[in-house]
C-alpha cells in the first residue's frame, strides 16, 4: 500500500486497477447477484456504504439494482 493512503483510498484504487474506469467501478457485477462476491464491492467508491449511500443513492449498494453484467457499460447513465 502507498504510503498517506487510506484504507478506503486503497480500495478505491483497487477497484480502479481491476475494473480499470470509474464507470466500470461504479457498475461493477461483482455484487454477488451478477457475478462472484468481491468482499471490496461495497467499499469500491471509497467510501463508507452509509456514505456513498447518501452520496450516490441507495441503489448504487443494492446489488439486485445494478445492471446485468451482460448490458454494456456504455449504455448505462
Amino acid at each position: 500500500m502507498r504510503e498517506g493512503v487510506s484504507p478506503l483510498k486503497a480500495i478505491r484504487l483497487k477497484c480502479l486497477d481491476c475494473s480499470s474506469t470509474s464507470k466500470m467501478v461504479r457498475y461493477c457485477p461483482a455484487d454477488g447477484v451478477h457475478s462472484t462476491c468481491c468482499p471490496l464491492w461495497p467499499f469500491r467508491f471509497g467510501k463508507r456504504p452509509s456514505t456513498a449511500r447518501r452520496l450516490y443513492g441507495p441503489d448504487m449498494l443494492d446489488p439486485k439494482a445494478m445492471p446485468d453484467a451482460n448490458v454494456p457499460v456504455e449504455e448505462l447513465a
